[in-house]
């Protein structure tokens, strides 16, 4: 069983210690039905921006999180012959322009099935046996126009290394090489 006191070590810096943000942040998820900083914020009376801050500027690495997450996922999946990873992208409609890698294209989620729309994709990975699974993985997808426009990934905040452009298979077999060496099957 996983609690999020086994992560801790992650949002510590040199300056600052951001678990007790994280803690609330995660209950803020499980308890709100909208699961927006708004929201959380308001249902576990957190201040919305600090909550903002943590998120979107606080020094902490979500790579290892996400890492850590697998490694344990993998050492606690029970052994079975068809285990696998599943790899599958997913949209979210989005209003305006600002939240990063939103743009007009393919967005397959349930409401909007096969449609063109302003919307975020990301692909997903999840490690699953069968009878057990979790996700263990995900890579948002930067649309080549974002990529090109230095300029609006400066406002968004987007780190200079991860501005170049993949194509959605790349970002599966980025999550594929970073599973191999998470997991120990």
């Amino acid at each position: 069983m996983f609690h999020i006191a086994d992560y801790q070590q992650h949002f510590i810096n040199r300056t600052k210690n951001n678990f007790i943000k994280a803690e609330t942040y995660i209950k803020g998820i499980v308890k709100s039905e909208l699961r927006n900083i708004g929201r959380i914020s308001e249902d576990t009376g957190a201040d919305d921006h600090q909550m903002q801050h943590f998120i979107t500027e606080s020094n902490w690495e979500a790579r290892k999180v996400i890492n850590q997450v697998a490694t344990e996922v993998s050492t606690i999946l029970p052994k079975r012959k068809l285990t696998g990873l599943i790899i599958d992208e997913s949209g979210r409609v989005k209003k305006g322009d600002k939240s990063v890698g939103v743009g007009w294209q393919y967005c397959g989620n349930v409401g909007n099935v096969g449609k063109i729309s302003n919307s975020q994709v990301a692909v997903f990975a999840c490690l699953s046996n069968g009878d057990f699974a979790s996700m263990v993985d995900d890579r948002l997808y930067l649309p080549k126009d974002w990529c090109d426009d230095p300029d609006r990934c400066d406002e968004a905040g987007i780190p200079k290394e991860s501005r170049g452009f993949k194509t959605k298979l790349e970002l599966a077999v980025d999550i594929i090489h970073q599973q191999v060496a998470n997991t120990n099957y």
